[in-house]
């Protein structure tokens, strides 16, 4: 099976990218004085430097997982300014990344400063799509916090402006970027053998169902896209408050703002053209049970657990045995022979997986392959439409197809 982004030398042995540096750590926000990649200096057309940008909104989605420092100590790229509406939050993060200037308003910051890269950080989706189409118009590349839109429509437009101007989009996905998820990905079928199903879960923290599947599904869907290629058609069955779910439960997120989410049970079932079926759940009650949110990957000899966060860890289940009485298993880290809990050139946690992210963004935007980042804005488009059919199949009842037709967004009503 191979993946829809080509492969490049990032992971494995380029430019300072190999598996073994790149291992769990824990960090804080607070953090920035990791040390560089070693990336050439360059600018769109290969050569130079780039003028880097980052919006973000204090109180209002804030700066999303770190990236606010995503441009921070990277060679070859200049960080100029951010944007950001509250004056503390603004002054407090331009000190922190070093920023030359800030400004209140990030389309006079676009003006001024001419960017070549923007950071659109803040966690909230409301103001997304303005910022993003503002800077692509601007001539800048893009990198967005996940999720990418609110809505399909806004997606396809960005991707549009994008193509037109010859800009690259990246989303911050980092697992798909995580070197042993792609370890695992080549190694795949040596040990569980044919991949035959995924079952996908949630966080189930205080945000299970509908925000779990918007939030943790925009980043498990990526991964069961590179595994089981598209999505051809959808189930699922939607509750809210112990009764089935309709149209006058639809809400706004708790805690963000995220446009209308809807119900705290959600059990999906997705047709993968590869003939691999997934499943979906996100119910309240069952974290402890199940355990961390991730995938389970079932094969046609044994089953890899990844649990999901800044870097994915792995638990490979070794000699299954279903005609056993008992049910003693053993789990196992995976990869065996690589510690989890190094650093990667200095940076660990968050800011190593967004720093590979970047890394490999910046790549496609120097050109040396006619392809787009591994966590493009197209792969985010589609796992976002993976999620509004999850939503759309549980208000109807009905089996959808992929893709959706309707690219407006499947919940929203006038009382919203």
């Amino acid at each position: 099976m191979a993946p829809d982004w080509t492969r490049r030398h990032l992971i494995y042995g380029s430019a300072g990218m190999a598996a073994s540096g790149f291992m769990q750590g824990k960090t804080t926000d607070a953090e920035s004085d990791s040390p560089a990649l070693h990336i050439p200096p360059r600018d769109s057309s290969g050569a130079g430097v780039l003028r880097a940008v980052v919006i973000g909104h204090t109180g209002a989605g804030n700066y999303g997982h770190g990236l606010d420092q995503v441009f921070c100590e990277i060679p070859g790229v200049e960080m100029a300014a951010v944007a950001d509406e509250d004056e503390a939050g603004r002054e407090e993060t331009r000190e922190k990344i070093g920023a030359e200037r800030s400004y209140a308003e990030f389309d006079e910051m676009l003006a001024k400063e001419k960017p070549d890269l923007v950071c659109i950080a803040p966690r909230w989706t409301g103001e997304r799509f303005p910022m993003a189409m503002a800077a692509l118009q601007a001539g800048a590349h893009i990198l967005v916090e996940n999720p990418f839109t609110q809505t399909l429509a806004e997606a396809d437009e960005l991707l549009a402006v994008a193509e037109q101007q010859g800009r690259k989009i990246a989303v911050a996905h980092p697992m798909l970027t995580d070197p042993h998820v792609e370890k695992f990905y080549e190694q795949s079928r040596r040990h569980i053998g044919e991949l035959l199903e995924m079952r996908v879960y949630g966080k189930m923290d205080d945000r299970a169902g509908g925000e779990d599947l918007l939030v943790q599904g925009s980043h498990l869907f990526d991964l069961v896209r590179l595994f089981g290629g598209e999505a051809e058609w959808c189930t699922a069955r939607i509750r809210s408050g112990g009764h089935e779910a309709t149209l006058a439960d639809v809400k706004q997120s708790r805690h963000e703002d995220l446009g209308p989410i809807l119900g705290d049970d959600i059990s999906a079932q997705i047709a993968m053209d590869s003939g691999v079926n997934v499943t979906f759940t996100s119910r309240t009650g069952l974290r402890d049970a199940v355990g961390p949110w991730g995938i389970e990957f079932i094969g046609s000899r044994s089953v890899m657990r990844l649990q999901a966060g800044e870097q994915a860890t792995f638990s490979y289940l070794q000699s299954p045995d279903p005609r056993a009485h008992t049910r003693d298993e053993q789990w196992k880290r995976w990869p065996d022979e690589e510690p989890y809990h190094e650093d990667f050139n200095g940076a660990t946690g968050r800011h190593a997986a967004n720093r590979i992210l970047v890394t490999d963004w910046l790549d496609a935007i120097a050109g040396e392959e006619e392809s787009d980042p591994k966590c493009s804005g197209y792969r985010a488009m589609k796992t976002l439409e993976m999620i509004h059919g999850i939503w759309q199949a549980g208000l109807t009842g009905e089996r959808v197809k992929f893709p959706l037709v309707d690219r407006e967004h499947p919940l929203a009503s006038e009382e919203l």
